[in-house]
């Protein structure tokens, strides 16, 4: 994936949630890369997703994130 970002000259890999890693983000990191992930649609789910420090996220539900997310600030 990070090798296909950069035959591209891209700076972002946006992997599903079920491929990230901390060796895809370490690697995409290392590379200068930014990373974000699909599909979250459940607040529980991106907490646990904090973790990764991810770019963005792509969603379903934007609403139910946020005020999911808002909650527990």
């Amino acid at each position: 994936m990070i090798d296909g970002a950069r035959a591209v000259d891209c700076d972002l890999v946006m992997p599903e949630k079920s491929m990230l890693s901390d060796e895809l983000v370490a690697l995409a990191r290392d590379a200068h890369m930014n990373v974000a992930t699909w599909v979250v649609d459940d607040p529980d789910e991106l907490r646990a997703l904090l973790r990764y420090e991810l770019f963005a996220v792509g969603s379903n539900r934007p609403g139910v994130l946020l005020e999911g997310t808002l909650e527990t600030e």
